[in-house]
């Protein structure tokens, strides 16, 4: 798993309207500065942003602007992705 991935996801997901536009953007916005890091390979900072951004599908969720489905799938793909890095 990795941030190209996720943003894909995000997409497909926007498109099937289970993520509302300004959702959608907040998402991308967050995965752009993991992805700096992730370019350069800093572990930590990755793990760090990744569990930020699981705060912000809690709050997406909490907000009903992205879907059940939505948020079980980005949220899996969230999880694996710090495993992946902690």
């Amino acid at each position: 798993m990795n941030t190209e991935q996720l943003k894909q996801n995000i997409g497909s997901l926007q498109q099937s309207g289970d993520i509302e536009k300004e959702a959608e953007r907040k998402l991308l916005l967050h995965l752009t500065a993991v992805e700096q890091f992730e370019e350069k390979k800093t572990a930590d900072k990755i793990a760090k942003h990744m569990q930020g951004f699981q705060l912000l599908l809690d709050q997406h969720k909490d907000a009903s602007s992205i879907s059940d489905k939505a948020y079980q799938a980005l949220s899996s793909d969230t999880t694996d992705m710090i495993a992946q890095w902690d």
